[in-house]
């Protein structure tokens, strides 16, 4: 188990991590290749918020968002270029995911079989198991625990920070047309760059267009 008493373990040491989260570039055939590396056991994988749809073979859920919860528990229609998902069944994806539930509490609320990390800063990465930054958004949050996790290489997938021809995401928009905060996002993401290096951590940005940490 990566995440043990609000902490993240060291498990992954020794494997790559992929994190998956939702921009525009995404497509069907990378969420086939991460689901053959994984049953290969090649790579470990943190789908972030509604990849997870895509992606029911990942280790880790990662959500940040309290509103993004209630949307799984109440059920929302998603609609991947390639895949509709009824609201019924997002409420049975989310219930049934196998893997382990990580958030932080920006509310002060939980949520039954969700593992919570504390928040620790925004720019840059937590060396801290118990915490990580923020980053302003949950694909940077996804990064921090890949690398406490002890993984490397990391790549990233669905990273584009801007809004693509379906929207801000690979499904469209969220039910409240909430937009991502791109320039601070990028700027957070940037902050990466000299603790990753001073760990030896390989990122790979596969995300089309996208930009590296």
């Amino acid at each position: 188990m990566l995440l043990q008493g609000g902490a993240v373990t060291s498990a992954w040491v020794g494997k790559a991590a992929v994190c998956i989260a939702t921009g525009p570039s995404l497509t069907q055939a990378q969420f086939e290749a991460v689901r053959a590396a994984r049953e290969a056991d090649v790579v470990r994988v943190i789908a972030v918020n509604d990849a997870y749809l895509m992606a029911p073979f990942a280790d880790i859920l990662y959500y940040a968002d309290p509103k993004w919860l209630a949307w799984q528990l109440a059920g929302r229609e998603r609609k991947w270029p390639w895949r509709r998902f009824s609201a019924e069944e997002v409420r049975q994806a989310f219930a049934g995911f196998a893997g382990q539930r990580c958030s932080v509490r920006p509310d002060g609320k939980t949520h039954p079989g969700t593992e919570y990390l504390k928040i620790l800063n925004s720019d840059g990465l937590s060396l801290d198991r118990n915490g990580i930054c923020t980053g302003m958004n949950s694909g940077h949050q996804a990064l921090n625990i890949a690398v406490l996790s002890g993984a490397n290489p990391v790549l990233l997938l669905g990273y584009d920070a801007k809004r693509g021809v379906h929207g801000a995401h690979a499904f469209g928009e969220h039910p409240d047309g909430t937009q991502p905060p791109y320039a601070e996002m990028l700027k957070a993401m940037r902050t990466t760059q000299l603790p990753l290096a001073q760990l030896g951590v390989n990122v790979v940005q596969l995300s089309a267009d996208g930009t590296a940490a």
